[in-house]
């Protein structure tokens, strides 16, 4: 099998040692909870007439490139979320110069035309040791995002 990487035809791919057969799949989904995407991936692969074998025990590197879940929230109990002080700076200020890790946020009022919408693209993203700051029983790294 020939892998391009970079531009750059290269002959041999990188398996790990005692990996005899697999599939790449990429998978999006809205509003369905993480832990069924696995289950849902058999049944559709036994739909169409594919071995679900494969994703009965995924591989120890096997991994999630992005998951998203979509909450929308009441206006009136939230208030605005992405004001000056609103939740999602609040989440932002859990990494402070004190703290070492990773943590971005950005605030962008303007879409791609250049008109002014406030609110339109607000996000914070929080590593796993401040993510477990904000809600201790999470353990990945978070985006919240306002848009």
């Amino acid at each position: 099998m020939e892998v391009e990487k970079t531009g750059e035809m290269k002959q041999e791919l990188s398996i790990p040692e005692g990996f005899q057969e697999g599939m790449n799949l990429r998978v999006s989904g809205s509003n369905i909870e993480f832990n069924a995407y696995q289950p849902l991936v058999r049944r559709a692969l036994d739909a169409v007439g594919v071995g679900c074998r494969y994703f009965e025990e995924p591989h120890q590197y096997s991994n999630v490139q992005d998951a998203a879940k979509y909450v929308r929230l009441d206006r009136q109990a939230s208030g605005p979320v992405h004001v000056r002080d609103g939740p999602l700076v609040q989440l932002a200020h859990l990494l402070e110069n004190d703290r070492p890790g990773y943590r971005k946020l950005v605030q962008n009022n303007a879409d791609e035309h250049g008109n002014e919408l406030p609110g339109y693209y607000h996000t914070v993203t929080l590593d796993p040791d401040r993510i477990r700051e904000a809600w201790p029983a999470h353990h990945l790294p978070k985006e919240i995002k306002h848009n």
